[in-house]
């Protein structure tokens, strides 16, 4: 038996004309005699299982609803969209061109899915979100605020999007992941565990941030280039190449970190200081004030490098000593 029939009462939309449901019998919180919202004929909502389209909602063009989803309030789904399983449609939502939503899946707010995309899962996509092309968000994710993910994103695990953040190009978002403010997450980037990336950072191409990093202001993360553990990078710091900057380090104001390098303990970098070509920065020392470490020189322990001094070849300062002042030290030479 049908549940539902198409009334006489009829609105256009998209230069379709489209039809009024009424329930034929009663199912889930739908009773018999209840009229619902509109499609275009009966392919737009199946006559099977729970699945209903409530007074202000629409369905039409190809696109299909099955299972036991729910369209409500003023949700529009058109084109060859398909919505099934237990999923929810609800607010000013819009889901058109071929995308899926599906599962448990909740899609409301203003937020659009089109393109190719799928929203499946427990994810959850609202507020101004828009999701797009290839791009797929699903398990427990949420997208939200004025988010754009598109070209092959992925959302998933726990991760959560907002702000007005851009994901795109291949990038991933997962585990426990944060990230919010005007962020942009490109190429083939990965962005999880517990880390969060915000501000208006930039991760770009191979780089991969995780543990409990944090990645903020105007910092540029790109290249093979790993933060990871406790790092924080923030301010206008860029970090490339396959750099890692790990332990508790923290990169600021100004600095670039290239090339093999690495930064990890206590470290601290900031001042528009340079750090490449195999260098280190470990323990509790600092290097600031447009200083440069390269070659395969270290700085450890408690030691500070400052005001436009040059560390470089294989030189190693450590212990307590303080290099200031433009001074240069290379080859084997030893400070402590």
């Amino acid at each position: 038996m049908k549940k539902y029939e198409l009334t006489d009462e009829t609105i256009t939309a998209a230069g379709k004309t489209l039809h009024r449901i009424r329930a034929l019998r009663d199912f889930e919180d739908v009773k018999k005699g209840e009229l619902g919202g509109f499609v275009e004929n009966e392919k737009n909502l199946s006559q099977n299982g729970d699945c209903w389209i409530y007074s202000g909602a629409r369905v039409y063009d190809n696109a299909r609803v099955s299972g036991d989803v729910c369209v409500l309030e003023l949700a529009k789904i058109y084109q060859d969209a398909h919505v099934f399983g237990n999923s929810r449609v609800f607010g000013n939502a819009r889901i058109s061109g071929n995308a899926k939503v599906f599962k448990d899946a909740k899609v409301g707010g203003n937020a659009r899915i089109y393109g190719h995309a799928g929203v499946f899962d427990n994810a959850e996509v609202f507020g101004n979100a828009r999701v797009f092309d290839d791009t797929w968000i699903y398990e427990n994710a949420v997208v939200f605020q004025n988010a754009l993910i598109s070209k092959m994103g992925e959302i998933y695990g726990n991760a959560k999007v907002s702000g007005s953040a851009t994901i795109s190009d291949g990038a991933w978002i997962y585990g426990n992941a944060e990230v919010f403010g005007a962020v942009v997450i490109s190429d083939t980037a990965r962005i999880y565990e517990n880390a969060k990336v915000f501000g208006n950072a930039w991760i770009s191409e191979n780089a991969r941030v995780s543990g409990n990093s944090k990645i903020f202001g105007a910092a540029d993360v790109g290249g093979k280039s790993k933060i990871f553990n406790n790092a924080q990078v923030s301010g206008s710091a860029t970090i490339t190449g396959n750099a890692w900057v790990y332990g508790k380090a923290k990169i600021s104001d100004g600095v670039l970190v290239s090339d093999n390098t690495r930064i990890y303990g206590n470290a601290k970098v900031y001042e528009n200081s340079r750090i490449s070509k195999n260098a280190s920065i470990t323990e509790n020392s600092e290097v600031f004030g447009n200083a440069w470490i390269s070659e395969s020189a270290e700085v450890f322990g408690n030691a500070k490098v400052s005001g436009n001094s040059e560390i470089y070849g294989n030189a190693k300062v450590y212990g307590t000593a303080v290099v200031l002042k433009d001074e240069k030290i290379s080859g084997n030479s030893r400070i402590c």
